[in-house]
């Protein structure tokens, strides 16, 4: 049994070393060189200096946006209150016909009126 585990430790160690030698000499980093894959809008100078990529998306629409998307969707609506939760904004109105409090919810990355 003992030496059946030696075994099987020796075969993983033998194949680590062939994946590290099969490595292609230009995936490695040399010299404290950040080495990051090519992408739309990050600059590897900024990496350097420690910025944090660009994510496209995750931005979201200001809140501003999203309460005039709310009144475009109930014109006949007071505003009242907005919160985000997540990745969606909650603008919350009130009818003046009634004086009904109504939820409204946006996507906050598409600006998508959800309900």
């Amino acid at each position: 049994m003992i030496q059946a585990r030696k075994y099987i430790f020796t075969l993983i160690v033998v194949g680590f070393a062939f994946a590290a030698l099969a490595m292609p000499a230009h995936a490695a980093p040399r010299g404290g060189d950040v080495v990051l894959p090519p992408s739309f809008g990050y600059s590897h100078a900024k990496a350097r200096r420690g910025a944090k990529p660009a994510l496209y998306a995750q931005k979201k629409i200001s809140p501003a946006k999203a309460k005039s998307i709310a009144r475009k969707k109930m014109p006949n609506a007071k505003y009242n209150d907005i919160s985000l939760r997540g990745n969606r904004y909650k603008v919350r109105m009130i009818r003046k016909k009634d004086g009904a409090i109504v939820d409204i919810i946006i996507d906050a990355s598409s600006g998508r009126v959800l309900n």
